[in-house]
């Protein structure tokens, strides 16, 4: 599978929305036909990057995928303002329940969203992701100073050094498009967007929530996610009374575009689709490009 191919192929046959908010946009696409998933995306990181997988389910589950765009000094700003972009934008598509998969930053706020939405949010998909978020003096200035920029996230200083310290050994070497893909869509969000999630990652805790989770949840494993965040997403796990753990080896944080097959079988086994039967309330108003 040739992601540059697969994602041209999914902006072609998906329903293009925009759902405008305060000073920003959603931009999403929805591809497919049957119950809802909605991906959101982790740290810094893009629709693109589901691409692989929602072409992959598109027979069985209908797949919700969106960018957040920023378009000047202001955006999201708290993980409420993140989870409510979610919620808003499943009711701009007219479903009444869906479920979610959500990894790192994104699965905090699938985890919100089950919190505050329990009768919408129907089953979450999790992979690494922290029970709370503490970023270091340091890290919460950086964040700071760069909230508001639209510089690329490209010409930011060592990027791609530290993204191949972190992520390239999970590539699959005999397919190189695939990283250079990564490098690609990465490098074009502003750096304000991942500037953003880590303020609102920051000082959360996610412990007090877990008791009104009641929903099935599948947790994710994988290599990469160090020490500090395998020990908080196991806590997540234990407080979850519902959830369930399937260890995917060798995929890396983002098994959806090292090993999207994988990903599948794993949606496929926990999601069936006869899970959702009353995913559809009206008709919502998308606006179509």
């Amino acid at each position: 599978m040739r992601c540059r191919a697969v994602w041209e192929a999914v902006q072609r046959q998906a329903a293009h929305w925009t759902l405008p908010r305060a000073g920003y946009a959603l931009k999403g696409w929805t591809i497919g036909a049957g119950p809802p998933l909605y991906f959101v995306n982790g740290f810094a990181g893009t629709a693109a990057l589901h691409a692989l997988v929602a072409w992959l389910l598109r027979d069985q589950y209908r797949s919700v995928l969106y960018d957040v765009e920023l378009a000047g000094p202001n955006g999201p700003t708290t993980l409420a303002d993140f989870t409510t972009d979610l919620l808003d934008a499943a009711t701009l598509q007219g479903d009444a329940t869906f479920s979610v998969y959500g990894s790192t930053f994104g699965g905090m706020v699938a985890v919100q969203a089950a919190a505050v939405a329990g009768d919408r949010v129907e089953r979450l998909i999790l992979q690494s992701v922290p029970i709370r978020g503490r970023l270091t003096p340091a890290e919460w200035l950086l964040a700071r100073c760069c909230r508001r920029s639209l510089r690329p996230l490209a010409q930011f200083p060592l990027r791609i050094a530290v993204q191949t310290q972190n992520h390239r050994r999970w590539f699959p070497p005999l397919d190189p498009d695939r990283w250079s893909f990564f490098l690609e869509t990465t490098g074009k969000l502003p750096t304000g967007l991942p500037a953003r999630q880590a303020l609102a990652w920051h000082g959360r805790d996610l412990s007090s929530l877990l008791p009104s989770i009641t929903q099935p949840v599948l947790f994710v494993d994988t290599e990469g996610t160090g020490l500090r965040l395998s020990q908080s997403q196991a806590e997540l796990r234990e407080g979850l009374s519902q959830a369930r753990e399937e260890r995917l080896h060798s995929t890396g944080l983002h098994p959806y575009l090292t090993h999207p097959h994988r990903m599948v079988k794993l949606i496929q086994s926990f999601c069936p689709v006869e899970c959702s039967t009353s995913h559809k309330s009206k008709p919502g108003e998308l606006e179509t490009s």
